[in-house]
């Protein structure tokens, strides 16, 4: 597991083809079309630092409805959907 890495790290990890706006909208893809389980999604979550996870949330909170980024919150938190 990749610790402690950065949002721009964590972006260009995830997206080596550029083609994402943010980690947010990698999430949302993850999260739509079933790539990854609610497990690994929160595992993906928690490799960034502190600062990472607080831009996650905020490109998530942007990008979706309440009730999706909700979902992401019990995802992150607990694993579940």
């Amino acid at each position: 597991m990749r610790k402690n890495k950065t949002y721009e790290q964590q972006k260009k990890f995830y997206d080596r083809s550029n083609e994402y706006e943010s980690l947010g909208a990698i999430f949302l893809y993850w999260l739509e079309c079933g790539y990854m389980t609610a497990a690994r999604i929160q595992e993906k979550y928690r490799e960034g630092t502190k600062e990472c996870k607080e831009y996650i949330m905020e490109d998530l909170f942007h990008l979706v409805g309440h009730k999706t980024f909700y979902q992401f919150v019990r995802i992150f938190n607990f694993g579940k959907m």
